[in-house]
């Protein structure tokens, strides 16, 4: 407060919790004093009609301004927690599964054709992803007509592939499979995946239910 020992100080009431203080005619002046400390300061701004669209334009500013550090820390959150976003994404679609396929089928509605060409397209410039979406949605739908739990998504696949590059029995191709079986019981899950190519599947599965030498197991 300044020391203005010409002009006498004022009593005022502040505006936030109602106590009276006293201040000087020229801090009032200057749009300041009606607040009788810091806290009530901040905490009456708050409350004022016009701080919500000062506080966007400021957030929208300081976005403009350091939007290569914001990227950059974005960037370095996914990598630092790319397994539990990959979950939380996993368990809002298995969730929403009925919005996700209305909206989708709303906007093939409205789009004729467009979605054909949009996916080949995607498909020829991520061939990859591609493959992983087609055997994840294979295995789904296998679950689905199996009755078993469980849902597997495309980056399931990707990640699959990432820890086993190639078919763990030959080593030459990829593809994936149930460890345990459904007519074994086993989950539709990530866990319950290994990289095995249709080749080495096929003798697995012929393995499993007949024996080796085209008996029935036990």
């Amino acid at each position: 407060m300044p020391n203005n020992s010409s002009t006498p100080s004022v009593v005022v009431t502040c505006r936030h919790c109602g106590a009276e203080f006293r201040t000087w005619p020229s801090v009032l002046r200057k749009g300041a004093g009606t607040f009788c400390s810091g806290a009530c300061a901040d905490a009456g701004r708050l409350r004022t009609p016009r701080a919500p669209e000062r506080r966007r334009q400021s957030n929208q500013r300081h976005k403009t301004k350091n939007r290569e550090q914001i990227l950059e820390g974005k960037r370095q959150y996914r990598e630092r927690h790319l397994a539990e976003e990959r979950e939380r994404n996993r368990q809002w679609r298995a969730q929403n599964s009925d919005y996700l396929r209305e909206k989708g089928r709303a906007w093939r509605q409205s789009h004729p054709g467009e979605g054909v060409e949009n996916k080949k397209r995607w498909r020829i410039n991520n061939p990859e992803r591609a493959a992983a979406a087609s055997h994840a949605a294979a295995a789904n739908r296998r679950a689905r007509e199996a009755g078993m739990s469980g849902h597997i998504s495309t980056a399931d696949v990707v990640a699959l592939w990432e820890r086993q590059p190639v078919c763990v029995q030959c080593g030459k191709d990829r593809g994936i499979d149930h460890i345990v079986e459904f007519w074994q019981g086993g989950p539709n899950t990530p866990d319950n995946l290994q990289n095995l190519c249709r080749h080495c599947k096929a003798k697995k599965t012929a393995r499993l239910r007949f024996g080796t030498k085209g008996q029935a197991a036990a």
